[in-house]
């Protein structure tokens, strides 16, 4: 929040919020759907746009794709569950600035959300989706992809690039 607040304020970085753009995988995607809605209670203007790769934005780890997809994705639920105590510790999960999923994302700005048909986080992209889909575009890969497999050496799938 800091670093959006000084990006748009007069003293710092002197950017309009249209000229922002939030962008994470994983966690990072959680984080920055976690981003825009603390901005929105905030009441500051939305930034221009948001991308989420792979986002985890349930932190309660109930989607069906953690157990239906652990047979391909490197991202294991028991490694997932100790990441969700150090980060909640006793906060309750479903706090929609820990769990994204369960905020309004009413009035937030395009999002662009890109998961794997073979992820452990692919039923809570779907999901956010389904929340944000007035405003958003939604990339879903229906092959056999893994966590944050849009990403390649360049930065970017060519997939992906063809498509914006």
């Amino acid at each position: 929040m800091a670093v959006y607040q000084w990006l748009i304020s007069r003293e710092g970085g002197k950017c309009l919020p249209s000229e922002v753009a939030i962008a994470g995988d994983s966690a990072g995607g959680g984080l920055t759907m976690a981003t825009l809605l603390q901005i929105k209670n905030l009441g500051l203007p939305q930034p221009a746009c948001a991308v989420g790769l792979s986002p985890w934005v349930d932190l309660t780890l109930s989607s069906a794709s953690w157990e239906e997809n652990a047979q391909f994705d490197y991202l294991p639920k028991p490694g997932a569950v100790k990441f969700v105590q150090a980060y909640a510790q006793a906060e309750d999960p479903r706090n929609p600035l820990i769990s994204p999923l369960f905020g309004d994302f009413k009035g937030l700005p395009p999002v662009l959300i890109q998961v794997g048909d073979a992820e452990a986080l692919r039923d809570e992209g779907i999901a956010l989706a389904e929340k944000v889909c007035l405003e958003s575009l939604f990339l879903f890969f229906a092959g056999e992809l893994i966590h944050v497999s849009a990403i390649d050496e360049r930065g970017w799938s060519g997939d992906i690039a063809g498509g914006l």
